[in-house]
């Protein structure tokens, strides 16, 4: 994808994002470079309370869940995210 006022490239990878599934709730920080700042900010919360509470199988289970869900989307949500932001596909 380009930037059009800038000519920045970035470039958007199809299918499921180890990295967002991995590390979501690592304070949020792959979701935060997505821009995806909702989902960032429930990573970052999540993880705070995961330090006050001992981590049950409910808690582990969960977070693996989400994460398996937020790495299954993040990378489309990216590119929804840059398409609102102005950017477009490089032709």
């Amino acid at each position: 994808m380009r930037n059009p006022q800038t000519g920045e490239l970035k470039q958007i990878k199809d299918g499921f994002s180890w990295t967002t599934c991995i590390f979501w709730d690592w304070l949020g920080i792959p979701l935060f470079n997505r821009g995806l700042t909702g989902y960032a900010w429930f990573g970052v919360a999540f993880g705070l309370v995961s330090v006050f509470l001992t981590a049950g199988v409910g808690l582990v289970l969960g977070s693996l869940m989400f994460g398996i869900w937020l790495g299954s989307m993040a990378n489309a949500e990216h590119e929804k995210v840059l398409l609102s932001r102005g950017w477009g596909y490089e032709s």
